[in-house]
């Protein structure tokens, strides 16, 4: 009886994506337990076997807070309308870090994973989401903190609360638009992750985070409104102190955020489409 040989090479099966532009939802539900294990596991990382923990999702923010004050409000004298600097920064402040952290890690996690996009096939916009996921729990964090913080000093309500989750919602779906794009522009430019770190530090100082708009000559409002987060940080502040005031402006912004997003689920789509 003749033995079966076994020196035929194994077969490689390739699975390539669809072909489309836009993301395909069945193929997202089929594969989001990728999602969750990934989540599950850097949550665990972050906060369960760690020194800090929790605690460093409050601390980190008050440290920017107070270098912030220093800087801006004693050796400025940042004009904030009479709210206290540090709750006006803050506000700034929290969302500003979750932007900076997701599109970080959002640049990096493509590159690190690369091996293991090529053996297992998967959406790959579940490796930048499960990152803007895990930072989610630090940005809840800190909110709940800072609203705390807020009804202590502003105990009446401002009826413009009322559109704070709309520009809320508004906020995570440019996070989400810059941090799937930059994850898979990185992974196909391998050199991209200096240019994108270079430009999360620029973002800061044409953001205001820490100043107000106000300083901005209003000739160049046209320009500096291309950046959403100018347009975002400026409703967030107005929800929450009052001095609600539409600008034309604001049409850039939204411009601008939709196109981030289509353009940044394109590059992550295009990643699948790639095999890498």
């Amino acid at each position: 009886m003749k033995k079966q040989s076994t020196n035929n090479p194994k077969k490689r099966i390739f699975i390539h994506a669809k072909k489309e532009f836009w993301l395909d939802f069945e193929e997202l539900k089929q594969y989001s337990g990728v999602f969750w294990a990934l989540w599950y596991r850097d949550v665990r990382l972050r906060y369960v076997q760690s020194i800090l923990g929790w605690i460093w999702a409050i601390f980190q923010p008050l440290v920017h807070i107070f270098v912030m004050y220093l800087v801006f409000g004693v050796g400025f004298q940042m004009q904030t309308n009479g709210i206290p600097y540090p709750i006006w920064v803050g506000l700034g402040m929290i969302f500003w870090i979750f932007l900076a952290q997701s599109t970080q890690q959002c640049a990096n996690i493509m590159i690190q994973s690369r091996n293991f996009t090529q053996k297992i096939y998967f959406p790959h916009i579940w490796l930048p989401l499960s990152k803007i996921a895990v930072l989610m729990v630090d940005f809840l964090v800190q909110i709940c903190v800072w609203l705390l913080i807020y009804l202590i000093f502003f105990p009446k309500i401002s009826i413009y609360l009322l559109f704070f989750p709309v520009v809320l919602v508004w906020f995570w779906l440019f996070v989400v638009g810059l941090g799937v794009g930059v994850a898979g522009f990185c992974a196909k430019y391998k050199d991209a992750l200096p240019l994108v770190q270079m430009c999360v530090q620029i973002g800061f100082f044409v953001s205001p985070v820490a100043y107000s708009v106000d300083i901005i000559p209003q000739k160049w409002h046209f320009l500096y409104y291309f950046n959403p987060l100018s347009t975002i940080l400026e409703l967030l502040r107005a929800c929450f102190f009052g001095g609600f005031l539409w600008k034309n402006e604001f049409f850039i912004s939204i411009f601008t955020s939709i196109v981030i997003f289509l353009v940044g689920i394109y590059f992550i789509k295009n990643q699948n489409n790639d095999g890498l």
